[in-house]
C-alpha cells in the first residue's frame, strides 16, 4: 500500500478536534443532574480509539478525504503508516478504494463530514459496499446540526434516512464517549457495511451505567409509566432533561437510548409503547425516514394504538447557526 501523503496534505485544518476539559469515563454513575458539566469531543475520542484498534488489528485501514486533523488522525497516520491513506477531496473515489480493500480482506474505515460521507457517496455506498455486503465502516462527524455553523452544505439531517433504505447497512449513532468506543469495537467485528455517525464540538457524558454494547440493543435509562421518550445520539441527554422537567408536571416519563438505528431494537420499542399514554421519538434529523419513522413502523406492525409524536426537523432545512440555538427552535 502506498504511504500516506505527508506535510500539509495530511488533512484539513479548518475544524480541529479539541481536548475534553474533563477526563470522565463513559459509563459514569449516579443520577442525572441536568447540568452536564463533564463533556468530551467525539472527534478526539474517535481518533484515540481508532489508533488503539489499528495497532491491535493490522487489517484496519483508515481512509480520509483531507480531514485528518478534524478526525484527530495524525497519531494514527504516524503510528500506523501503512494503514493510512489520504485520498484528497475525493469522497466517492475513497469509497471505491474502500470496497477494493474490503475485497482483499482489509477492514476500511472511511472518514468525512456527514453530508459528504453519505450524500456525496450515496451511489458508491449502495453499489460498492451494500450490494456486495462488504465489511467497511463509514464514519462521519458533524452529524445532525453540529455542522450548522458552516452552512447548509454541512447539514446532516437526511443521512440516516438515505442509508436506512440500503440493504445490509448497519447504522450506529452513539450518545456519549462510552458508546462511541463500544460502537467502534462492535463495528470492527461486524460482518457488513456500517455507518457510524458522530457529532462535532463538546458533548455531554451520560452519567448513567449501561450494560454491554451490542448492535441492535437499546438502553433503558429511566423508567416511566405515562410517557416514553425514545432518543438517539446527542438527543439522548436532551430526552433525560425533558423527562426531569415533565416529572415536575406530575408525569412519569421513561427514556430509552437507541444507539442502533438499524437494526432497531423492536422489542424495546414495543415494550416502551405498551401501556403508555404517549410515545415520543427525539432525533437530530428530519422526522421522515429516521428514528421516528423506524419507531412508527415497529408500532404499526405490532398493532399498537398508542399516540406517537415525532420530534426532529419538520421536513425543513435549518438555518445557519449554533447547534444549541437551532435546537431550541
Amino acid at each position: 500500500m502506498a504511504p500516506p501523503r505527508a506535510g500539509p496534505n495530511a488533512g484539513g485544518r479548518g475544524f480541529p478536534a479539541v481536548a475534553s476539559p474533563a477526563d470522565c469515563p463513559g459509563k459514569g454513575g449516579g443520577h442525572m443532574s441536568g447540568k452536564w458539566e463533564s463533556r468530551f469531543d467525539p472527534r478526539r475520542v474517535y481518533g484515540n480509539k481508532i489508533c488503539e484498534i489499528g495497532q491491535r488489528r493490522p487489517e484496519t485501514v483508515v481512509l480520509v478525504a483531507d480531514l485528518a486533523v478534524s478526525f484527530n488522525l495524525l497519531e494514527f497516520a504516524a503510528s500506523c503508516t501503512t494503514q493510512f491513506m489520504n485520498v484528497g477531496v475525493a469522497e466517492q473515489n475513497m469509497v471505491g478504494i474502500a470496497a477494493g480493500l474490503a475485497l482483499e480482506g482489509k477492514i476500511p474505515w472511511v472518514n468525512s463530514i456527514a453530508p459528504f460521507a453519505t450524500l456525496r457517496c450515496c451511489e458508491q455506498i449502495r453499489t460498492d459496499l451494500c450490494y456486495n455486503n462488504l465489511h467497511a465502516v463509514v464514519v462521519s462527524i458533524m452529524g445532525g446540526l453540529s455542522g450548522a455553523p458552516l452552512g447548509a452544505t454541512h447539514y446532516a439531517t437526511d443521512d440516516l434516512g438515505v442509508l436506512r433504505s440500503f440493504a445490509n447497512m448497519t447504522i450506529l449513532v452513539p450518545a456519549d464517549q462510552w458508546e462511541i468506543e463500544a460502537a467502534m469495537e462492535a463495528a470492527a467485528e461486524a460482518k457488513g457495511p456500517v455507518y457510524l455517525r458522530l457529532g462535532a464540538g463538546m458533548e455531554p457524558h451520560l452519567p448513567i451505567p449501561r450494560p454491554a454494547f451490542e448492535i441492535g440493543r437499546s438502553f433503558p435509562l429511566r423508567e416511566g409509566k405515562d410517557i416514553s421518550l425514545i432518543a438517539t445520539g446527542y438527543m439522548v441527554h436532551k430526552a433525560l432533561e425533558a423527562a426531569e422537567a415533565l416529572e415536575q408536571e406530575v408525569f412519569s416519563v421513561g427514556v430509552c437510548d437507541h444507539p442502533t438505528i438499524k437494526p432497531l431494537d423492536r422489542d424495546s420499542v414495543i415494550g416502551a409503547a405498551r401501556g403508555r399514554r404517549l410515545v415520543v421519538s427525539i432525533e437530530e434529523h428530519n422526522i421522515y425516514c429516521g428514528l421516528g419513522s423506524a419507531v412508527a413502523e415497529v408500532m404499526a406492525e405490532a398493532g399498537m394504538a398508542v399516540p406517537l409524536c415525532r420530534m426532529g426537523l419538520p421536513d425543513v432545512y435549518g438555518s445557519v447557526g449554533e447547534r444549541e440555538d437551532l435546537l431550541k427552535k
